[in-house]
């Protein structure tokens, strides 16, 4: 059988192809090997397949040679991602290879043949994915603790303004009741008072009674994250509100020798 046109193919191919003798010595280059690992065919003919392997896969990868070679099997993958293999190029360095390899009758002797692919571009490739996914992982998680940090925090200030509403309300609804009670008790006293002081006590009354639903509305009232200023400001709102009231029918009531005092 004329084999030249099947060699020629070979080494028209652009992967990388080899064969070896049962002695694992080179018999077969093409140009595509000869690129990869930097041996020209007449360097490489004849030498041992250890040549283009870094010596702590020499003596592994002959024996598992040995053992295909005396299996049923045709062919065989090697450099799997699970058990990584190394090529060596002419210049010492190294890279990572995946090799299919096929056994046959060559004459009166076995021989392997393999089909040789540098992975080493690849697997930077995936080795640079995996690592930016491990960053945003990373990252991820990291933010994932600062919300439940800011959560727990956001609970712990809502918890604490939900008690200064409380006491807040508490203290107004004392100053409203001290301001009304008198106030009542006038409306309803036999005293002589005018009807400009009247209107004013009227108007006083009403002003309270106004007040009472929005302290309600006040005290359920839920502040999730104000950090406390804008519960600052509501109780200055109230307070002067209760001033402003005071001041206006205070000075009308003190004049017909009636004491009215908020403490």
């Amino acid at each position: 059988m004329n084999t030249k046109p099947i060699i020629n193919l070979l080494q028209l191919s652009s992967e990388a192809i080899l064969s070896i003798d049962e002695l694992h010595n080179i018999s077969f280059f093409n140009k595509s090997a000869e690129r990869m690992f930097g041996y020209t065919h007449d360097e490489a003919l004849g030498e041992n397949l250890s040549l283009l392997l870094p010596t702590r896969y020499q003596k592994d990868h002959r024996k598992n040679i040995t053992e295909f070679g005396n299996s049923e099997l045709v062919s065989k993958p090697m450099g799997l991602r699970d058990i990584a293999l190394f090529g060596l190029r002419k210049d010492k360095s190294e890279f990572q290879i995946q090799v299919s390899i096929s056994k046959g009758q060559y004459d009166s002797s076995h021989g392997y043949t393999a089909i040789i692919r540098d992975i080493s571009k690849q697997v930077d490739i995936e080795e640079e994915l995996r690592l930016r996914v491990d960053i945003r992982t990373h990252e991820i998680d990291r933010q994932k603790n600062l919300l439940e940090i800011r959560n727990e925090r956001l609970s712990k200030i809502s918890t604490t303004v939900a008690q200064l509403n409380t006491s807040l309300v508490k203290n107004l609804r004392q100053r409203l009741s001290l301001i009304a009670m008198p106030i009542s008790n006038l409306k309803q006293s036999d005293i002589n008072l005018s009807e400009s002081t009247l209107h004013l006590i009227n108007i006083a009354y009403r002003e309270i009674e106004t007040l009472n639903p929005l302290l309600t509305q006040f005290e359920n009232y839920s502040l999730l994250e104000t950090g406390g200023s804008g519960l600052q400001i509501e109780k200055q709102f109230f307070g002067s509100i209760i001033d402003n009231v005071y001041a206006t029918v205070s000075g009308k009531i003190i004049q017909r020798g009636i004491d009215l005092e908020i403490n």
